[in-house]
């Protein structure tokens, strides 16, 4: 295959089934003040970062908050418990506050406690990004916050007034961590992939489910 083909080739596959940033590009308005809750070390909106007024972060655990810090990305970073959201920010601090794959690491109780937090804090969007329903994962990298407690569904989300899409393809494709069940596995990522456009307008059968709520006062 030549070069050109080749290019073509990973850009429709990139239509097909766009990245983290790419979906996360698409709900948070260029030009937002965002709060990262659980930004973790490895924070999906670094890659957004040039198109952010500003960027914070809260972590409970302290190792991740120093590779945020590394990386240069963040304004602010905060050491705490995500569930105390309510008592750290105050209301409308940020245009959006957003929670990139952290509502699985909380009890159903608590998770239902931290979106109504956040919908205080943002003064515009409540952006999510989890798996679509229960995927097991224990802790690991020495962080005790990497289990998975709760699993949410796109009805679950409807209900609390959050607007769902489907990403990453059909969920019965992938396991932990999003990792391809099958194999090959570059066969069966294709074919994940070719499914996206299904699972993103029937987030149900979804592996991964992002969802926002605007809340502009």
């Amino acid at each position: 295959m030549s070069r050109s083909l080749r290019h073509r080739w990973r850009r429709f596959r990139a239509w097909l089934s766009p990245s983290r940033t790419v979906e996360l590009g698409r709900v948070i308005p260029s030009g937002s003040s965002v709060l990262d809750v659980g930004c973790g070390s490895r924070s999906q909106l670094v890659n957004l970062r040039e198109r952010l007024s500003r960027l914070s972060g809260i972590d409970a655990f302290p190792a991740a908050l120093e590779d945020a810090h590394r990386s240069g990305a963040f304004d602010s970073l905060v050491e705490g418990r995500v569930q105390e959201l309510d008592r750290l920010f105050d209301a409308d601090a940020y245009d959006v506050v957003a929670a990139i794959d952290l509502l699985e690491h909380l009890d159903e109780d608590d998770g239902g406690r931290l979106l109504k937090a956040m919908e205080r804090v943002a003064a515009g969007r409540v952006v999510v990004l989890t798996p679509n329903r229960f995927v097991p994962q224990d802790a690991r990298d020495g962080n005790p916050f990497q289990v998975h407690r709760s699993g949410w569904s796109p009805a679950q989300l409807r209900a609390r007034g959050f607007s769902v899409k489907g990403m990453h393809g059909l969920r019965m494709l992938r396991s932990e961590e999003a990792r391809i069940r099958f194999r090959p596995h570059r066969f069966w990522a294709l074919v994940s992939d070719f499914t996206a456009p299904i699972a993103r307008v029937v987030p149900s059968l979804a592996y991964h489910l992002i969802a926002t709520k605007d809340v502009g006062r």
